[in-house]
């Protein structure tokens, strides 16, 4: 990537974005935030795999950048749907 989030100043973005949006996809939630600084390419940042636990939900989050915007996936682990008190709660990040 030839821009760094680092260098992009990511708490500026995050705290201007110009648009955002939540999704619940049914196994999880797509937080979405556009900014145009982002980059356009498409980058997905699943490794290492950001693991935590809100209560004794179990949850993963993917980051994937493309088109100006970047979105946080959260998906729960097994066949379970997340319930609805996930999206606003405070969560446990584990170590990988």
């Amino acid at each position: 990537m030839g821009t760094s989030l680092g260098q992009i100043a990511l708490e500026t973005i995050l705290s201007n974005p110009t648009a955002f949006k939540v999704e619940e996809t049914g196994a999880g939630y797509l937080l979405t935030v556009c900014h145009r600084d982002l980059p356009l390419a498409r980058h997905v940042f699943s490794q290492p795999l950001l693991t935590a636990r809100i209560g004794e939900v179990l949850v993963g989050f993917i980051v994937i950048i493309q088109d100006h915007e970047l979105t946080l996936e959260c998906f729960g682990y097994g066949d379970e749907d997340l319930p609805k008190f996930l999206r606003g709660a405070q969560f446990q990040l584990l170590p990988w």
